[in-house]
């Protein structure tokens, strides 16, 4: 799987794979360009020597780790790539989901990746639940 995603170019993904024995790649796979740090944050006069493009990335990896690896848009090994991911709390719950148990079905792995839970949303729920009904 590794070596399969080494000339994959664009769009840019986070890959996760796992094998039989346990063991897991994450990884980046795609070609990102190594650019002022600016560009990545605002727009910028690209014409200007100082945004312009200066080679490529090497794609961040994580490598190969043992027990149970998870993504879910949050920061990784492509933080270094850019500022823009999904809060942790996502990855939290389908960590806590995966917590205690080895062994998994088709339709266990469907009901994690059907999970509607979120954690963040809980101080805007208890704001609504505050409110008072009466117009």
């Amino acid at each position: 799987m590794d070596r399969a995603v080494d000339r994959w170019v664009e769009p840019v993904n986070v890959v996760m794979a796992a094998d039989t024995e346990g063991g897991t790649l994450h990884r980046v796979a795609g070609r990102v360009p190594v650019r002022a740090g600016a560009n990545g944050t605002r727009v910028v006069p690209a014409w200007e020597p100082g945004y312009a493009w200066r080679g490529w990335h090497e794609p961040p990896r994580a490598g190969l780790t043992e027990g149970v690896a998870v993504m879910a848009n949050q920061r990784g090994p492509s933080a270094p790539l850019g500022v823009e991911f999904a809060p942790p709390h996502r990855a939290d719950r389908i960590t806590a989901l995966l917590a205690g148990r080895t062994r998994w079905s088709p339709a266990d792995m469907s009901a994690i990746h059907t999970d509607t839970h979120l954690a963040s949303a809980t101080p805007l729920l208890d704001l609504v639940a505050a409110l008072d009904p009466r117009p």
